[in-house]
C-alpha cells in the first residue's frame, strides 16, 4: 500500500495550551505593553512673585484739652503697580512639546492699622474714652482685566481711667487691628499672558479714620495713626501641560498582537498537520 501523507488524528485537547502558550506570552505582552507602561507626562509649572508695601501714615488725628467734639474723619490714600514678566507659550523637553494651558494669581496679604493715644498731665489723667473705625477700599485691577474691590470696616474701643495727683502723668496705648486680605484668579485665555510686556497689577487703597465716641475730662491727650500698612505679596503662576504624541490605541495594538499569535500558531498548526504519516504493519 502506497503511504499518503494524511493526517494521523487531531491534536488532543490541551496540547497546545502548555508549549504553545508559553511560545505567544511574549507577543502578548509586546502587544499590551506600551499601552501599560507609558507614563503620564508631568505636568510643569513657572511662578513669578511680587512683594507690595503701602505703608502711608496719617498725621495726628486729634489733639485736645478737656471735653471736644470727636476729631475730624482722616483719609489715606496710597496706591502703587506691580510689573511681571510674560510667559513663553511653550517649549520643548526632550521629545515632549508643553504648551501653556493656564494661569492662576494669588494675592496674600494684611491690611494694618494701629490708634495711638497719648495723654499728659501734670496732676490728674482720668476718664478718658474713646471709639473708632477705618473704613478701607481695597482696589486691584489687571491690566486687561476689571477691578477687583474688598471692603473692610475695622473697629476698636477703649476706656482709660489713671489718677495721678502729684508729679506728672503720661500716657501711650496703642490699639492696633489687623485684618487678612487674599484674593484669587484664574485664566484659561493664555494669550494675554504670552510674553506681554505690559503685564501690570495696580494696587490702591484709601482709609478713612472715623472717631465714632470721644470723651475726655480733663487732660491733655492727642490720638495719632503711626501705621495704615497694606502688605503682601502677588504671585503668578503658569501651568503647562504636554500635548498628546499621536499612537496607536491600545485596543488596536492588543489586535495586532492578537493576529500575530494567531499567525503562529496557525503555521506551527499546519506543519503538524502537513507531517508524513508514520506507516504501520497490515
Amino acid at each position: 500500500m502506497k503511504a499518503q501523507n494524511t493526517p494521523t488524528g487531531r491534536p488532543r485537547k490541551g496540547a497546545f495550551s502548555s508549549s504553545r502558550l508559553i511560545a505567544s506570552i511574549p507577543l502578548l505582552l509586546a502587544s499590551v505593553w506600551p499601552s501599560a507602561s507609558r507614563a503620564e507626562a508631568p505636568v510643569i509649572t513657572w511662578t513669578q512673585t511680587a512683594q507690595f508695601d503701602l505703608a502711608n501714615t496719617a498725621a495726628t488725628i486729634g489733639r485736645s484739652e478737656g471735653f471736644s467734639p470727636n476729631p475730624p474723619m482722616q483719609a489715606v490714600e496710597q496706591d502703587g503697580t506691580l510689573e511681571f514678566a510674560g510667559a513663553l507659550a511653550g517649549f520643548q523637553v526632550g521629545n515632549l512639546n508643553y504648551v501653556l494651558t493656564g494661569v492662576q494669581a494669588n494675592l496674600s496679604s494684611t491690611y494694618s492699622s494701629n490708634v495711638q493715644f497719648a495723654g499728659y498731665d501734670c496732676c490728674v489723667l482720668s476718664d478718658v474714652y474713646m471709639a473708632g473705625q477705618f473704613q478701607a477700599t481695597i482696589q486691584t485691577r489687571f491690566s486687561f482685566d476689571a477691578t477687583a474691590k474688598s471692603e473692610l470696616v475695622q473697629s476698636w474701643s477703649d476706656w482709660k481711667m489713671d489718677d495721678c495727683w502729684a508729679g506728672r502723668c503720661d500716657m501711650l496705648v496703642n490699639h492696633p487691628v489687623a485684618t487678612p486680605i487674599e484674593r484669587q484668579w484664574r485664566w484659561t485665555d493664555t494669550s494675554l499672558f504670552v510674553q506681554a510686556p505690559d503685564l501690570k497689577l495696580e494696587l490702591s487703597k484709601h482709609a478713612i479714620m472715623e472717631m465714632t465716641a470721644w470723651r475726655n475730662d480733663d487732660s491733655w491727650d492727642e490720638l495719632r495713626n503711626p501705621l495704615n500698612q497694606w502688605k503682601g505679596s502677588v504671585t503668578l503662576q503658569y501651568t503647562y501641560q504636554a500635548q498628546p504624541v499621536p499612537e496607536a490605541s491600545g485596543g488596536s495594538m492588543l489586535v495586532a498582537g492578537g493576529l500575530a499569535v494567531a499567525m503562529v500558531c496557525g503555521r506551527r498548526r499546519r506543519k503538524a498537520f502537513s507531517a508524513p504519516a508514520t506507516s504501520t504493519p497490515a
